[in-house]
């Protein structure tokens, strides 16, 4: 199995759907995939992306296996700073199945991921300043 294909399988068993599903989402044949898991294909790019858009995972994940599956475990990662109530990731879990309400989820966050990263940008110039300030 090459490791494109394993991590294809892997997104298929982390959204526990069926080959069968994931092939009719995608608009090929069961076989298709089969062989796209197994390494036996190599699937083209256009049906790539389509994948990587449908299932929200990251295009260095898919071809390297470095960094995370999903946007969403950054999201997790990102929101572990900011909140702390287990209920959002719980929530954030549950909706990131269902792609329309992911997308809108994902959008949220990234607004919250530019403020917080705007604010983090801003403490650590107001820090900068405080120490210059002490020997000025």
């Amino acid at each position: 199995m090459n490791m494109i294909g394993k991590r294809i399988k892997l997104v298929r068993q982390f959204h526990k759907i069926t080959q069968s599903d994931m092939a009719a989402r995608l608009s090929i044949t069961k076989q298709t995939l089969s062989r796209y898991e197994t390494g036996e294909r190599i699937p083209d790019a256009l049906w790539i992306q389509q994948f990587l858009q449908i299932y929200n995972v990251d295009a260095n994940w898919l071809m390297t296996g470095a960094g995370e599956m999903n946007r969403i475990a950054e999201v997790n990662k990102i929101c572990q700073h900011v909140y702390k109530d287990q209920e959002i990731f719980q929530l954030i879990e549950y909706t990131s199945r269902i792609p329309k309400i992911r997308r809108s989820i994902l959008a949220s966050f990234d607004q919250i991921k530019a403020i917080f990263e705007k604010d983090v940008a801003k403490y650590e110039e107001s820090k900068k300043i405080s120490e210059l300030e002490k020997f000025a």
